[in-house]
């Protein structure tokens, strides 16, 4: 009976690195970026949760490394990683992308409660105004606006909600921008609900995952392959399943 536990255990050993071995290793880059991707915790983001079941259903396995926006970026546009989770399409011009989205993005502006000041358009930005940006975000609408007005707009490399909090409580800046997604997550869940505010959006972006130009054969493969898991699970409502864990409304559902 021992010898043939131990058979039995060998043979399960075997089939284990047999099976691990004829897997696709894909390298990815991401941001932490709760709730869409977070580096640590039980939850790890709806955007990450639904690229490894795609990953699953491929028999891919997806390597995650987490750093800073702007290299993320540019690590994969070197082909440095193949994949990159998750900008919008103006972000990272170079990358491949399909056609399904993964997400959402909505810039928000965020101020002091004592402030009286509302976004209402980029005329409501006035000449004194300093606005907190993240480095590599897309400021949709405002984007030329920021371009022609580089002394009201200054862009944060530490683009994480606690630093732009930190910065606007400084007094460094007459507001900030940040993903509503991201901010709502973390005014839940931390002191700074009392002291910020929202006080008005950019228009809603699509997010998408990225591929890499260097190796465009194989990205182009997996863009496709992606567009069709994604449009099966929106179909079957798995994306509704993940989403809900998250307390979000499926974006198409809400169109």
């Amino acid at each position: 009976m021992r010898y043939l536990l131990v058979f039995i255990f060998i043979s399960f050993a075997l089939s284990n690195s047999t099976y691990s071995a004829d897997r696709e290793i894909i390298s990815v880059a991401a941001i932490d970026w709760c709730p869409q991707m977070c580096s640590k915790g039980s939850s790890r983001g709806y955007i990450y949760e639904i690229i490894k079941a795609f990953a699953k259903s491929k028999n891919y396995e997806f390597s995650v490394s987490f750093m800073p926006w702007r290299r993320a970026i540019r690590e994969v546009s070197n082909g440095e990683y193949l994949i990159l989770l998750s900008p919008t399409k103006r972000e990272a011009p170079k990358l491949i992308f399909g056609n399904s989205e993964v997400g959402t993005q909505k810039m928000c502006f965020y101020v002091n409660k004592s402030s009286t000041w509302q976004y209402k358009g980029i005329e409501s930005i006035v000449p004194s105004m300093r606005i907190l940006s993240p480095l590599g975000a897309s400021l949709v609408e405002l984007d030329d606006f920021a371009r022609n007005h580089p002394e009201q707009f200054f862009l944060i490399p530490k683009t994480d909600e606690i630093n732009m909090s930190k910065l606007l409580m400084q007094n460094r800046g007459s507001a900030f921008l940040f993903t509503q997604k991201s901010m709502d997550n973390f005014l839940r869940e931390k002191k700074y609900s009392s002291q910020l505010k929202e006080v008005g959006c950019l228009k809603n972006e699509m997010l998408h995952v990225g591929f890499s130009p260097i190796n465009s054969e194989k990205s182009r493969r997996l863009a496709l392959e992606l567009d069709q898991f994604l449009e099966q699970s929106y179909k079957s409502g798995f994306i509704d399943k993940i989403l809900k864990k998250y307390s979000l409304k499926n974006w198409r559902s809400s169109k």
